[in-house]
């Protein structure tokens, strides 16, 4: 499958718009030269002269030319990208205006098979976590006089040709070269650019991958928006070790341009924090694995707790509902002294011999999940 997956933490439909208007086109889509905007098309790829939000698969393409995608008359105008563009040509914005902003939200895409040529002055480019940007070309400040494109954000921007109009203070990695894309773990995005230039279409894209917590069971569910030559995903697990393992496999459906949605519950999820996460595995053996997503769990009939509570002078205490995971315990006086602190997984607990009645904090962490709670030694 070759898979890029593009993993969002909330529903698409909560994340519309920044802008005026928003794509509503369908997984194999293209941004047609349609200059009336509906349910199922776009603004025309030139003189376009409004903001744009990208909340779908979107290719800009005329399938006749790869003439790019141009926005034009107007200042401040602003691309916002909280799915996934293809641009088949130059993205442009106009060379005697400023302001012009191109945003890529966490986890979402943005690829140009040409040059980024932004406006006058002000123009920046913001890569939220997670959101992947690729230009084939250069990354050009077309106003002229100097200016310096601003490159923000904690997300990954690779460039094939030139950045030299990208002000450097603003990027936090810098620039990469589109060789990086692969040892940056984003191998299915270097063979669609940098092996395929583009043929066909991303074969895979994950609309969202949550996890939740339901009494006593971690319910997943995600959705895919097309698949391709796709036997199966593995369900991995890892506690705060960060060590997965596989605890399930999920058939997919070979090939399909609809929208498949998945679920699978987590009968016996580990006591406190849980990572989750899914590894796709193709019919020729290739295997991708994506983004984790975490949660804390606590059974909602099991609650950790300590007791008794009150509890006797030089009474041992145990911490209940452990189930046998270690644990790291502090016994706190009201006026922030230690007493006592420990780790084990012996959930009896040895008070001092030396404590006085009165009232104490015991704080104790269990796999990642922290709880306080009052003891009263009486």
């Amino acid at each position: 499958m070759k898979s890029i997956v593009l993993i969002v933490f909330l529903s698409l439909s909560s994340i519309l718009a920044f802008g005026q208007h928003s794509t509503k086109n369908q997984v194999d889509g293209s941004w047609t030269t349609n200059s009336i905007w509906t349910s199922n098309s776009s603004p025309g790829l030139t003189s376009i002269t409004q903001d744009v939000t990208i909340d779908s698969y979107v290719i800009a393409s005329n399938n006749s030319a790869n003439q790019g995608v141009t926005f034009t008359t107007n200042a401040g105008l602003t691309l916002n990208i909280t799915d996934t563009l293809i641009v088949y040509g130059d993205l442009t914005f106009p060379s005697n205006k400023n302001d012009a902003q191109v945003n890529i939200g966490a986890d979402n895409l943005l690829i140009v098979f040409g040059n980024l040529d932004m406006g006058k002055n002000n123009a920046g480019v913001n890569v939220e976590e997670g959101g992947v940007v690729v230009i084939t070309g250069n990354v050009v400040d077309n106003g002229g006089g100097g200016n310096k494109i601003n490159l923000e954000g904690t997300g990954n921007t690779y460039v094939g040709g030139t950045s030299t109009d990208v002000d450097p203070s603003n990027a936090p990695e810098g620039v990469d070269g589109l060789e990086e894309i692969d040892d940056d773990g984003f191998g299915s995005i270097y063979e669609f650019v940098v092996n395929s230039n583009g043929a066909g279409t991303l074969p895979i894209t994950l609309s969202e991958f949550k996890a939740e917590t339901a009494n006593t069971a971690v319910n997943l569910s995600w959705s895919t928006l097309s698949e391709e030559n796709f036997s199966y995903f593995e369900v991995q697990r890892a506690a705060a070790d960060g060590e997965f393992d596989v605890i399930a496999t999920i058939d997919g459906n070979g090939w399909s341009a609809d929208e498949r949605n998945y679920t699978w519950s987590d009968e016996n999820p580990r006591l406190g924090i849980n990572y989750y996460r899914l590894e796709s595995v193709d019919y020729d053996g290739y295997r991708e694995t994506f983004k984790s997503v975490a949660v804390i769990f606590e059974p909602t009939n099991s609650e950790i707790s300590i007791g008794p509570n009150p509890a006797p002078l030089n009474t041992p205490i145990k911490l209940q509902n452990t189930f046998g995971e270690e644990f790291m315990f502090k016994l706190i006086s009201l006026s922030g002294k230690t007493i006592l602190e420990t780790s084990g997984s012996d959930n009896e607990i040895i008070m001092p011999s030396n404590m006085e009645s009165g009232i104490y904090i015991v704080r104790f962490e269990i796999n990642g999940l922290k709880k306080t709670q009052k003891l009263i030694i009486k």
